[in-house]
C-alpha cells in the first residue's frame, strides 16, 4: 500500500475533494478517510481549506480552488478577459461559470460564480483545459459575459477572435447573445 502523502505528492493537483482524495487514495470507507483526513489536517500534512476541500500546503492554485467549490464549473468572465490583455481593470476576485451562483470568499481570496445552463456548461468548446482545471478561451468568455449581459467594455478587442465568436454561438442557443454580439462586432470594426 502506498503511502497517502506520497501520492498526494506526486499529484499535480494542488487542492482535493474529499471524493478526489477517496480516489487517489483507494479508500471506499467513508469512515476510514474521514479518519485519514482529520489525521493529515491535525498534523498539518494537509491544509483544510473548507468543508469538503484540502490542500497539499498554503502554495496551492487560486484558480484550481475555484473551479473545485462546484463542480462543474470554469473559470470565465472578467478574470479571462484580464489574464488574456483584453480587459486592463485589475480584478482581486476570480470569476467563474458554475452550476449555481454564489459569492465565497476564502482566506482573503474572492470568488464569484454566475450560474450557467446545464447545456452550456457542459459543452467544451471553447474551453480549455489546463492541467488541475479548466477555463475559458478568450472568447468563450466574451460570449459568457455577453450571454448574462454583463460586458460593459473591452479595452484591447483586437485580441478577440471575432469569427471564433460567431463559431461558438451556437452552444448558446440565444438570439439576443447573437445580436449583442453582431452590435459589439460592429462597434469595434476597423
Amino acid at each position: 500500500m502506498n503511502n497517502p502523502l506520497i501520492l498526494l505528492e506526486r499529484s499535480k493537483k494542488t487542492v482535493f475533494t474529499t471524493k478526489e482524495l477517496a480516489i487517489l487514495w483507494g479508500e471506499q470507507n467513508i469512515q476510514t478517510l474521514k479518519s485519514k483526513v482529520n489525521y493529515y489536517v491535525k498534523r498539518g500534512k494537509i491544509i483544510h481549506i473548507r468543508k469538503g476541500l484540502y490542500a497539499k500546503n498554503e502554495h496551492y492554485n487560486q484558480h484550481e480552488l475555484a473551479a473545485s467549490i462546484f463542480v462543474p464549473s470554469y473559470i470565465s468572465f472578467e478574470t479571462i478577459l484580464q489574464q488574456n490583455g483584453i480587459n486592463f481593470q485589475y480584478y482581486e476576485t476570480i470569476f467563474v461559470a458554475g452550476i449555481r451562483s454564489a459569492a465565497v470568499a476564502i482566506q482573503k481570496q474572492k470568488i464569484l460564480f454566475h450560474k450557467m445552463k446545464k447545456n452550456i456548461l457542459y459543452n467544451t468548446n471553447g474551453l480549455i483545459h489546463k492541467e488541475t482545471y479548466t477555463e475559458a478561451s478568450t472568447e468563450r468568455a466574451v460570449l459568457d459575459l455577453l450571454y448574462l449581459n454583463k460586458l460593459e467594455h473591452l479595452d484591447n478587442p483586437r485580441g478577440v477572435d471575432w469569427n471564433k465568436c460567431e463559431e461558438l454561438t451556437p452552444l448558446y442557443n440565444n438570439q439576443q447573445l447573437i445580436k449583442r454580439l453582431k452590435i459589439l462586432r460592429k462597434q469595434f470594426a476597423e
